[in-house]
C-alpha cells in the first residue's frame, strides 16, 4: 500500500532533475543546492538517526523576480520499538521572491511560500511533526550580494556577503505558528575556498489552545526549552568551477523542543548553476 505514493514521488523527482539538465535550464539560470544530512537526536525519549536528502532550486525570471522549490526526503532509524526504520517524503514547498527595493548597501526582497505536507507515518517517523500545510511570508535583507544565494556562493568576487531573513510561518493543522530568523554569512577565503555560516532562530508560538495559554498574548507562557529553536550550520565550500561547488558542514542544535529533534550531524552538499 505504501509503495505507490513513493513511486510517484521518485518519478516526480526524476522528471524535475531532467528539466534541470535540459533546454529549460539553458533558458533560465537554475541555481540548485542538494544536500544529504546525517543527524542524530531524540524524539519522545527515543534515540533517532536520520539521513535527510534536501533539494533547493531557484529560477530567476528577471532581475527582480524568482520562483523556486524545496523538496525533502528522509530515512529515520529509531530506538523506539527495536530500532525500526521508516522512510518519508517530508513535503514540497514552492516559493516566489520579489526584490522591491535596492540601495547602495542592501537589497530588500519579499518572499512568499506554501508548503504541502508530505507522505509518512507519523507514529514511525518520531522526529517529524504531524502532517500539515504551511504558509510563510519572509523579508530578506541582502548585503554585498550580486546574485541569488547559490551563484553568490560559487561566483561572487566580493570578499564577503550577508543576508538576514525574518519570517512568520502560519501552520494550518496545529496550534503553533512560528516566528523565524535566519542569518547567512559568506566569506571568501581564496579563489577555491569559502566559508558559509547559517544560523537559525525559531520561536514556536502557541495560538489557539486557550485564552490563558496563548504565547502571542501572554509571554509568560512561552517555554524556551521547548519553543525556542537555535541551530547553526558552518560549512566549508570548495569551488570546483564557476558552475559547481562542493559543501561539507557541521549541524548543531543549541536548544528547542527539549532536544526531541536532531541534535547534531554532518552535512554534505552540491551547489550547481545550470
Amino acid at each position: 500500500m505504501e509503495k505507490k505514493p513513493q513511486n510517484k514521488i521518485i518519478i516526480f523527482f526524476v522528471i524535475f532533475l531532467f528539466f534541470q539538465n535540459n533546454s529549460f535550464a539553458k533558458t533560465y539560470n537554475i541555481q540548485s543546492q542538494t544536500t544529504i544530512n546525517f543527524t542524530q537526536g531524540k524524539a519522545f525519549g527515543s534515540k533517532t538517526n536520520r539521513q535527510i536528502l534536501n533539494n533547493l532550486s531557484e529560477i530567476p525570471l528577471n532581475s527582480s523576480t524568482s520562483i523556486g522549490e524545496i523538496i525533502q526526503f528522509a530515512k529515520v532509524r529509531s530506538s523506539y520499538e527495536h530500532h525500526r526504520e521508516a522512510y518519508s517524503f517530508n513535503g514540497i514547498e514552492f516559493f516566489h521572491r520579489y526584490r522591491f527595493l535596492t540601495s547602495k548597501y542592501a537589497n530588500f526582497i519579499i518572499h512568499n511560500s506554501f508548503k504541502f505536507h508530505g507522505i509518512y507515518n507519523e507514529n514511525k517517523n518520531l522526529s517529524l511533526m504531524p502532517k500539515q500545510n504551511d504558509y510563510e511570508i519572509r523579508l530578506l535583507i541582502a548585503h554585498n550580494m550580486t546574485d541569488r544565494i547559490i551563484n553568490n556562493i560559487i561566483r561572487s568576487p566580493k570578499p564577503y556577503f550577508a543576508r538576514l531573513e525574518v519570517a512568520y510561518r502560519k501552520k494550518f493543522n496545529n496550534n503553533f505558528d512560528e516566528l523565524r530568523e535566519k542569518f547567512i554569512l559568506g566569506l571568501n577565503l581564496s579563489n577555491k575556498y569559502s566559508l558559509l555560516i547559517q544560523q537559525d532562530l525559531i520561536f514556536a508560538l502557541t495560538r489557539n489552545t486557550s485564552s490563558t495559554r496563548n504565547s502571542l498574548r501572554q509571554l509568560q507562557n512561552f517555554d524556551f526549552s521547548k519553543n525556542f529553536h537555535h541551530t547553526i550550520l558552518p560549512s566549508l565550500i570548495y569551488k570546483y568551477n564557476n558552475d559547481l561547488a562542493l559543501q561539507i558542514g557541521y549541524y548543531h542544535r543549541f536548544s528547542g523542543n527539549d532536544k526531541q529533534f536532531d541534535k547534531n550531524g554532518l552535512s554534505l552538499g552540491i551547489l550547481n548553476s545550470f
